[in-house]
């Protein structure tokens, strides 16, 4: 953790804790004011109780919806906006000529504590408190890079952003490969990236051709597009595989995810891969901004999974991910998206503490049975093993936990490198064998 992370956490903590107590303070603050409030604007008694149940009131009746906007738009964004909102009406309150303005000026300021009040907990959750703090992106193992990089602009809109060549003993350490000599590539598409790795040495195994949607070494990331129809023509234009017989509409029975378009495919290594389209009033937000372009993000990796309650122990209880939501998907839609006849998938969303970027999600299987676990031997020079990165709060706590909990070390320690967008790193693996780079800044 470095010192300006550090000092960012408890300047925020500061403020919060200011805040909240600001929030609680005019609760019952002005009731000290009251005799000069009456004297000064000469406020008749009757109308005089309004001076401090107008705020109350305020507050009481829109909390819940603070916390709403706050998850819909932005813990951050809708907090600052209630603080501003606070502040303003506060001043407004000290300048009021008439009883009136008075009122009004604190009924509003309760607007602004109800934005501000639900946001407080939750924002000290995620940025001091939090374990995983971001998924800061997925890391895939590529036979070609070139290649690859080549089809990732150009099929899908990514931008390369930087690259570089490793060989160097700690990242040995880091992914258990020995000797390792590796070139590696970061592409950027919105907000999110990805990271590209050609083992030069040693070499490791190709994707299995037999892959299926519910063997357990499944994990695609879903690329968000503004435009199903034309995404779904430009990428098959270049060297893919359907998963998906073709693009599929989920249907209005299932009311989560009813009107989302959604098309799976594989690139030419073999990686699963997903294209999204989100209707109005589902997904981020920002999926829905008109920014011109065709591919506008990544939402999330999903991950297929033998026990959702075992995974979630994982992720959840250890890991720090918070579960969003969930559902069972069955049907017609379901079998011609995964390929898989007779498919029914539990699937559960997960994100981290912190708002934005791609969240997670278990895909069981309940049927078709029959998937397959991931071999054993999996290492992070075979193309099968696409990692999943995550920032963490405490890398040392953390690593004490999972080895208290048995969880499978690929890293012997947490390693320190340098040259990476992170100082410290931990590779393990979850319950059914999916790579999981755990990074401190």
């Amino acid at each position: 953790m470095t010192d300006r992370t550090q000092t960012n956490r408890w300047l925020v903590l500061v403020i919060v804790c200011v805040a909240q107590f600001m929030v609680v303070l005019d609760a019952t603050i002005v009731n000290v004011a009251l005799p000069s409030i009456q004297r000064e604007l000469d406020v008749e008694p009757g109308n005089l109780i309004w001076v401090v149940n107008a705020y109350v009131l305020a507050l009481a009746s829109l909390i819940m919806v603070g916390g709403t906007l706050g998850d819909r738009y932005g813990r951050k964004r809708v907090f600052l906006i209630g603080l501003a909102i606070f502040t303003a009406m506060s001043a407004a309150c000290a300048l009021s000529p008439n009883e009136s303005v008075l009122i009004a000026a604190r009924a509003a300021q309760g607007v602004g504590a109800a934005l501000v009040a639900p946001l407080s907990l939750s924002i000290l959750a995620s940025t001091v408190f939090a374990a995983a703090r971001e998924i800061r992106g997925f890391t895939l193992t590529v036979s070609d890079l070139d290649r690859s990089i080549d089809f990732y602009e150009q099929a899908l809109g990514f931008r390369k952003v930087g690259e570089k060549t490793l060989s160097d003993q700690s990242f040995d350490y880091l992914t258990g490969v020995f000797g390792a000599r590796v070139r590696t590539a970061r592409l950027q598409l919105g907000d999110e990236f990805v990271e590209l790795e050609q083992y030069l040495a040693p070499s490791g195994q190709p994707i299995p051709v037999d892959s299926r949607s519910n063997d357990l070494w499944f994990q695609h990331f879903a690329v968000v597009v503004s435009d199903m129809d034309r995404a779904f023509e430009h990428v098959s234009r270049y060297p893919i595989l359907s998963i998906s017989s073709a693009p599929q509409t989920i249907p209005p029975s299932n009311l989560a995810a009813a009107g989302i378009k959604a098309y799976k495919f594989r690139d030419p290594d073999g990686h699963p891969l997903e294209l999204l389209w989100f209707p109005g009033g589902k997904g981020k937000i920002k999926w829905q901004q008109q920014t011109g372009e065709l591919f506008l993000g990544i939402d999330h990796s999903a991950i297929a999974v033998s026990d959702t309650k075992r995974s979630s122990v994982f992720w959840q209880g250890l890991v720090g991910l918070k579960i969003a939501g969930g559902g069972v998907n069955t049907g017609v839609t379901q079998e011609q998206l995964d390929n898989a006849f007779g498919a029914v998938v539990r699937i559960t969303g997960l994100i981290p503490e912190r708002d934005g970027g791609p969240g997670l999600e278990f895909l069981q299987y309940l049927t078709p049975s029959g998937g397959r676990p991931a071999p054993i031997g999996i290492r992070p020079n075979d193309l099968v093993a696409t990692r999943t990165v995550v920032e963490v709060d405490n890398l040392d706590s953390l690593a004490q936990a999972l080895q208290a909990n048995n969880v499978t070390f690929v890293s012997p320690r947490v390693i320190s490198i340098t040259g990476m967008a992170w100082s410290r790193g931990l590779m393990v693996k979850d319950p059914d064998g999916h790579a999981v780079l755990l990074v401190e800044q």
